[in-house]
């Protein structure tokens, strides 16, 4: 059983994240770029992120606007035509959620 969960469990955690495979991927590289820029309060814009991890401008557009409405991120100011300001509202800690899942289900599979 513990093979099992070894084998699956990836799997599994693309079922209990709430974002997708594309999405998770994308927002740790921002949470990643931004903890580069000094300070996790770091507000950045789409174009700015756009150039630094070189993504096309509808993928940005998209991923940006998935993570606001997932409340990930949080529209500082600005408008459609001027642009928008943003920082990182919630810094889950995805490494250490997965590392705690895994541990409860060998404890589980333990007992």
């Amino acid at each position: 059983m513990k093979l099992g969960i070894e084998l699956f469990f990836d799997s599994i955690w693309l079922k209990i994240d709430e974002l997708n495979g594309p999405l998770r991927a994308f927002f740790e590289q921002l949470k990643t770029y931004v903890e580069k820029q000094g300070d996790r309060e770091y507000r950045f814009t789409q174009g700015e992120v756009r150039q630094a991890l070189n993504i096309s401008s509808a993928g940005i557009k998209r991923f940006m606007r998935e993570l606001v409405s997932l409340e990930y991120l949080c529209v500082l100011s600005g408008a459609k035509h001027s642009g928008y300001l943003y920082s990182i509202e919630y810094w889950d800690d995805f490494k250490k959620l997965k590392s705690d899942i895994k541990t409860t289900l060998k404890k589980q599979l333990d007992q």
